[in-house]
């Protein structure tokens, strides 16, 4: 319901803080809850359904969204207020599994704080020790930088060339279907090819690019 800049950037700075919070935790609470159930080995393949249903939502979203923009976006972001109270319900039914060592719960918020900034301080170990976590903190980051451009600017761009919402929406559809099949498959892909599948996606984002910029290289 913004109307000025700075409202708009404080409403995107807030959505990257929920993705910076959200990153890691849903994978961490899935893999301890496996590992508390010895049932850890499963990881790979129910993190790719879990895949499957965050890019099958976003596809369906992606369209809907297009259709509601259309005609009002107060009413696009209304509704997209009103699935995310709809998301604290699941959330509160959720429980994580039990700490093995009592000493280990935080009791003060001092210790909260603490642990905070302990966590960054060997983050920053990890990352200047472990050569390997690095390289692909680094691949990951750059191709998911890359992708973001591409994901608002392409829209843009679609736009341009005279498409309206529904038209950019129902591409982005494609792109969210072709997000899904890649989610099922990624375990199978990676049992397969191991440590290169990092090679692979590289190639495959690259080739990409060139297909996307095609015609204005031409041009």
């Amino acid at each position: 319901f913004s109307r000025t800049f700075p409202m708009f950037a404080l409403g995107f700075v807030l959505h990257a803080w929920s993705y910076n919070f959200n990153s890691g935790a849903e994978e961490a609470l899935v893999y301890d809850s496996l590992k508390h159930n010895g049932r850890e080995d499963e990881y790979p393949s129910i993190n790719g359904k879990i895949n499957f249903s965050i890019d099958l939502a976003q596809g369906i979203a992606t369209v809907a969204g297009g259709i509601l923009a259309e005609h009002s976006y107060t009413l696009c972001y209304a509704v997209c207020f009103f699935i995310a109270l709809l998301s604290f319900l699941p959330v509160v039914g959720m429980k994580e599994t039990p700490l093995e060592e009592e000493s280990i719960r935080i009791k003060r918020w001092s210790e909260l704080f603490r642990g905070f900034f302990s966590h960054f301080i060997q983050c920053g170990r990890i990352l200047r020790e472990e050569k390997k976590i690095r390289k692909v903190i680094i691949i990951y980051a750059s191709i998911f930088t890359v992708y973001s451009v591409l994901l608002f600017y392409s829209q843009q761009y679609f736009y341009g060339l005279g498409m309206n919402k529904i038209q950019i929406s129902t591409i982005m559809l494609f792109v969210g279907l072709a997000s899904c099949i890649g989610a099922l498959i990624s375990n199978k892909i990676f049992e397969m090819l191991g440590n290169n599948v990092v090679k692979l996606a590289i190639i495959i984002f690259v080739v990409s690019l060139m297909v996307f910029g095609q015609k204005n290289i031409i041009a």
